[in-house]
């Protein structure tokens, strides 16, 4: 099991990712003569709070991806009574540690993630579903944090 050791930083637990379009959009664009756009290097935040992860719009945009589908969620800024409309991504998403790359997730369906101030250098979120198959510890105490998969 991969493990990455980091140090908290004012964003919070940052980890490095790569988000790419998925083996079967991969396996068709190919069988049709088009491009496959490479993987999108991101920095995630690890949020213990979102129940799916998510990234920016513009990572959509270069990997020319559309959303498959349409959710409502709650997030903090919106009312208990009006869930905000979001579009679903399917992407695959890799785990960076130690100048390697772990594919994680073959095929994983993630919302828009906007919102991060363009200094803290953020594009993605790290929720609960990708969470749930990992272990991480967060040292506050120390300004470090553990997470393996």
């Amino acid at each position: 099991m991969p493990l990455l050791t980091g140090i908290i930083t004012r964003s919070g637990a940052v980890i490095d990712s790569l988000i790419g379009v998925t083996d079967t959009r991969r396996e068709l664009l190919t069988r049709n003569g088009f491009p496959v756009p490479p993987p999108v290097a991101v920095r995630a935040l690890i949020d213990t709070g979102a129940s799916v992860s998510g990234c920016s719009a513009a990572v959509f945009q270069r990997l020319d991806i559309r959303p498959v589908e349409q959710i409502h969620i709650l997030t903090p800024s919106t009312s208990s009574d009006s869930p905000h409309p979001c579009g679903l991504y399917r992407v695959s998403w890799s785990l960076v540690a130690g100048g390697k790359v772990h594919p994680f997730a073959i095929s994983l369906d993630v919302i828009v993630a906007d919102g991060f101030h363009p200094t803290e250098g953020i594009d993605a979120l790290i929720g609960r579903d990708i969470l749930a198959r990992c272990a991480f510890e967060y040292w506050g105490p120390d300004d470090r944090f553990q997470f393996s998969f």
